[in-house]
């Protein structure tokens, strides 16, 4: 017994009719470059500053890696720095987060100074802040480690932009 194939009443004419490959194919390149134009916008608007005070936060540099421990040596008569640092902030895990703190005020000038912009195709992350203590830090971790983020956090944050902008990207098509 062999297997029946079903006919199609729709023609080769019909469904020509329904897409001409021409408007097809002109509305696809037109959908691509308004992609490229919007994405970039969004990927511009994107709070990549979030993501790397979050690592700093936990104690990570831009490369998943961890920031040097605080010292265990120094106190300031009454306790530990680390222990001090880490009562201010458990989420470092005793690495360092740069949060500073001057006469116990949080002053979040270090955080606050962390900016990213998008040149090309690639995410470059700048600070203005440099008060004495951050030329001591970037000699022992230099500043390239310090800002940014990992490569995973930044395809997560490209596919998380696609997927919030799927929709309009599938208007521009209008199929």
């Amino acid at each position: 017994m062999g297997t029946i194939k079903k006919k199609s009443n729709l023609k080769l004419r019909d469904i020509m009719d329904l897409i001409d490959p021409y408007e097809m194919l002109k509305r696809l390149k037109k959908a691509k470059r308004e992609a490229k134009t919007m994405l970039h916008k969004e990927v511009e608007k994107f709070d990549f500053e979030a993501i790397n005070r979050d690592n700093l936060l936990h104690g990570k540099d831009s490369y998943g890696g961890n920031m040097p421990p605080y010292s265990v040596l120094f106190n300031d008569g009454r306790r530990l720095y680390r222990d001090y640092k880490l009562s201010a902030n458990p989420k470092n895990r005793g690495f360092w987060d740069l949060k500073h703190w001057w006469n116990k005020e949080y002053d979040g000038l270090f955080y606050g100074s962390i900016k990213s912009f998008v040149r090309g195709s690639r995410l470059e992350f700048v600070s203005n802040y440099n008060p004495t203590v951050m030329n001591r830090i970037y000699k022992i971790k230099p500043k390239e480690q310090i800002l940014g983020i990992t490569d995973e956090q930044y395809r997560k944050a490209l596919k998380e932009i696609a997927e919030r902008n799927f929709e309009k990207l599938k208007a521009s098509i209008n199929v």
